[in-house]
């Protein structure tokens, strides 16, 4: 994504998060919506770049991803007056994030946390499971 923003409200949230190790950017853009009105282009504007040693594929990293995805969806949630469509956006990302979570958990030495995750994601968003290309490449399976 690409974000446009004036550098006096960017001084102003004090810039890019220091507590955030993947989601740095999302964490920024939060800040700024918490303080000034955005607006989103639904348009495709750029190409979604991905290497092979892009933190996106690095497994090691899949549980802080998870993490700081699902923080800031509840803190977007929380802060921010949302559409009620962005509000169910939220909610199924939410989701998805849930189910991350849980598969990042269930291989770790958390497996029955994972599970509670997983449960609680399919409960509350049947759907996400459904939708999400992340759970079908785990689990193997075709959309």
């Amino acid at each position: 994504s690409s974000v446009m923003y004036r550098s006096a409200l960017a001084k102003q949230v004090g810039g890019y998060p220091q507590d955030v190790t993947y989601s740095q950017d999302y964490s920024f853009i939060l800040k700024i919506a918490q303080r000034s009105e955005v607006g989103m282009i639904e348009s495709v504007l750029c190409k979604l770049r991905s290497g092979a040693t892009s933190m996106t594929r690095d497994s090691s990293l899949r549980l802080i991803r998870a993490q700081e995805e699902l923080r800031l969806l509840r803190e977007a949630r929380q802060m921010l007056r949302l559409s009620p469509q962005a509000a169910r956006r939220n909610r199924h990302r939410q989701a998805v994030a849930k189910l991350k979570m849980g598969l990042a958990l269930m291989s770790t030495s958390h497996f029955m946390t994972g599970i509670g995750y997983l449960v609680s994601a399919i409960v509350t968003n049947p759907r996400a499971l459904i939708d999400n290309g992340f759970i079908y490449r785990h689990l193997g399976t075709r959309r």
